[in-house]
């Protein structure tokens, strides 16, 4: 009988880590010729499920992806009582390839590194709008977005104050300006057509506050449209200014805009940067601070501090960066 490749729901994300971990699932099983099954926790109950910009509930099933079969808590349980390899980052080695009994992945696989042998068929994969349902006030923004030189903002506010429950994990508003001032010289020199700036947020009334009276920026998120809907819209961008988020992270890398530029924080959390020798600290932080993948070619800049300093460009792909 041909194994099986499992991607569980015990740990569950929102729609970036949700795209991730697929991208993981999909990845591990082409390469062991196995079946996979995505895993829904809300199998047959759909209408209680969740498509708020913060919600976390199973919507792979909304996306043009490749899987063999969705199965419920129940059935899932069944092969988590087996025999089945419980595989999460502490584990996963190439010598899994070798194994024959089924796999469940249950863990967050938030790394290029694990889906990095078939991108490209993911990135077609997630860029297909077959299973899209649009919504008046998605045309609306989608038109908006085709016919400008439109840069995709992320804000993230709400989930890291609420969700996570601590102060440690926001970035304070003025690393997007910053950004936003940089990618405008950039784009100057390529030309002369004004750039406008579409928001992308969880925390719209904050974003419509601070950009109050700014001609050329659009606060697209207002609570109505689903994050399904949203992050097509970011994708349709043609650059893009994103947070430690795999939400904007995967719509920035997936696009297929020609010569894009993306600028993303050169660190991801306030705990992992020292705010009295403004430089990135000696000693090892908590291995819950994910750290977020710098891409070739991308822009980064230090979001915790307003400085005369270039951002720079990664030279090549997951460079660590120290100053």
């Amino acid at each position: 009988m041909q194994r099986v490749v499992i991607l569980a729901r015990e740990q569950k994300g929102g729609l970036g880590n949700q795209l991730m971990n697929y991208a993981a699932a999909y990845t591990l099983a082409k390469r062991t010729n196995s079946r996979l099954y995505l895993v829904d926790e809300m199998y047959g109950n759909e209408e209680q499920r969740q498509y708020s910009e913060t919600s976390r509930d199973f919507l792979l099933d909304k996306f043009d992806l490749k899987y063999d079969k969705i199965i419920s808590l129940e059935d899932y349980n069944e092969f988590d009582n087996s025999d089945a390899i419980k595989l999460g980052l502490v584990n996963y080695h190439p010598s899994i390839v070798n194994k024959t009994e089924n796999i469940i992945m249950n863990d967050y696989f938030l790394h290029y590194r694990y889906f990095k042998d078939y991108y490209q068929e993911i990135q077609e994969m997630i860029r297909s709008q077959a299973k899209l349902q649009k919504s008046d006030e998605y045309l609306f923004w989608e038109n908006k977005i085709k016919k400008s030189l439109a840069i995709a903002v992320h804000l993230r506010l709400g989930d890291l104050e609420n969700y996570y429950g601590d102060g440690n994990r926001k970035i304070s508003v003025q690393y997007q300006v910053r950004a936003m001032q940089f990618i405008t010289e950039l784009l100057h020199q390529r030309s002369i057509e004004m750039p406008l700036f579409f928001v992308f947020t969880d925390s719209s009334l904050i974003a419509r506050q601070f950009f109050s009276n700014t001609a050329n920026v659009k606060i697209v998120s207002n609570g109505t449209m689903t994050s399904i809907e949203e992050f097509y819209l970011m994708m349709n961008c043609k650059h893009f200014i994103i947070p430690t988020s795999t939400f904007s992270w995967m719509a920035a890398y997936v696009s297929n805009s020609n010569d894009k530029i993306v600028i993303a924080p050169e660190y991801d959390w306030p705990k992992l940067y020292d705010f009295k020798t403004y430089q990135k600290p000696s000693y090892k932080f908590d291995e819950r601070f994910w750290s977020q993948d710098k891409m070739e070619g991308w822009w980064i800049i230090n979001p915790f501090l307003i400085s005369a300093d270039t951002p720079r460009q990664i030279k090549r792909t997951n460079v660590k960066v120290k100053r």
